[in-house]
């Protein structure tokens, strides 16, 4: 459920404007179904979160024999919708806006505590995504500011407020609304800057509104790991922005210490080489979940500037980027692949229809095992893999000699 979706990323299919400028290809090209028509067409048909997730699509969509359902909302209500550009500027939220807010999460959250009993769901309410984005003004070029100079007060006064407001809604809902079949309602904060407040300090939506905001998890864009962890090639940082996101964020008695999770990450398949994929999905994917986070979202919507790109343009870099699971052709992508080869899916015997398989690392085979030298993973050639397998276990139970190994059949 992605509530700003009609704003950001639902054009109406007869506007030539929207083909050509906005990077209208994806999953959310569904305007003249969700959207009002043109010229209208950036603003929800629904008037509330609740109208939204009622609607016969998404009430199917959580009918599903799922568990996990993740869902960005941002407020609908006419009366709250702008919080958060209030947030920006700084202006003083009133008191109708901040009932306004309350009501329309305490009907949503109550929505799916009476709606979906009985089915060990879990529902994630992100009500802001980049926390940092909105704190620090990043996109404002006028308004830039650096993670070791001073957020406007009045910005994390606001944002304090709006996650807190949201958060009292939910937990009134639950105890006026939930039964102990209901589902389970979380409230996530989703930061962006972790790095940047972990090595240089200052403020940041993680050490100074997290903490008063009343979320149950917070979430991690985590684009910024991926890319210093490769260009420093430190395969150990993502560990070590949980352990600082983890540090900061007030444990939940569902999640402990491990309350927090990636809700973001993603590798553009147009712009990458091989080794990056190889590098990637061992050193950010692998390394988080042997760290211990509940959970992982690979960033799948992959848009394109042509409305429905041929096979050229979509292996265009400067047409598709290629951020995707499934291409616009429908084959598989090279993330799809890598997961599928590199992970293991498992899966807890259970009665019940609504548990899904969940991602685990592949074993690591004994060197042994391996029948070609330097080929340590086992998987028939030598490459990067069996190079950061041997950094992770160098000296147990890997030598010198494995390293030389890999030298001599690298690429083989």
């Amino acid at each position: 459920l992605s509530s700003n979706m009609c704003y950001n990323y639902m054009p109406n299919s007869d506007s030539e404007y929207w083909r050509t400028n906005q990077n209208p290809y994806g999953p959310y090209q569904a305007g003249s179904k969700y959207c009002q028509p043109a010229p209208n067409n950036r603003v929800s048909i629904a008037k509330t979160l609740t109208e939204l997730a009622t609607h016969p699509d998404f009430h199917e969509y959580f009918s599903l024999p799922l568990k996990n359902f993740f869902l960005t909302a941002y407020p609908f209500a006419r009366g709250s919708a702008l919080i958060n550009k209030k947030i920006v500027s700084g202006a003083a939220i009133t008191q109708t806006e901040v009932d306004t807010l309350y009501q329309e999460y305490y009907d949503f959250a109550g929505n799916f505590f009476e709606k979906y009993k009985d089915q060990q769901k879990r529902f994630f309410i992100m009500p802001m995504v980049t926390m940092d984005r909105w704190l620090t003004n990043r996109d404002n070029p006028e308004d830039k500011l650096l993670c070791s100079e001073p957020v406007p007060q009045e910005r994390i006064t606001n944002m304090r407020l709006y996650f807190s407001t949201i958060s009292k809604a939910i937990k009134q809902a639950q105890q006026d609304k939930a039964t102990p079949s209901s589902p389970k309602v979380y409230l996530v904060c989703e930061v962006n800057n972790v790095l940047c407040n972990k090595e240089q300090g200052g403020q940041s939506a993680l050490t100074d509104v997290v903490p008063y905001s009343g979320c149950d998890l917070t979430s991690y864009a985590a684009y910024e790991t991926a890319h210093f962890s490769f260009v420093r090639n430190d395969p150990t940082l993502i560990k070590k922005a949980l352990s600082h996101m983890a540090d900061n964020t007030p444990d939940h008695p569902d999640f402990a210490h491990r309350n927090v999770f990636i809700s973001e990450i993603g590798i553009q398949e147009n712009r990458a080489e091989q080794f990056n994929f190889e590098y990637f999905t061992e050193n950010t994917i692998r390394q988080a979940l042997n760290w211990g986070t509940p959970f992982i979202q690979i960033w799948g919507l992959g848009s394109c500037v042509t409305f429905n790109p041929g096979s050229s343009e979509q292996s265009d870099p400067l047409n598709c980027t290629g951020m995707w699971m499934f291409r616009p052709d429908n084959s598989l992508s090279k993330m799809y692949n890598f997961l599928k080869s590199n992970f293991t899916v498992t899966s807890t015997p259970t009665p019940s229809p609504s548990l899904t398989p969940s991602i685990a690392p592949s074993p690591s085979p004994s060197p042994s095992a391996s029948a070609k030298p330097g080929d340590l993973n086992n998987d028939g050639s030598v490459n990067l893999l069996d190079f950061n397998l041997l950094i992770s276990l160098f000296g147990s139970p890997y030598t010198i000699l494995d390293f030389n190994a890999i030298l001599s059949n690298y690429g083989k």
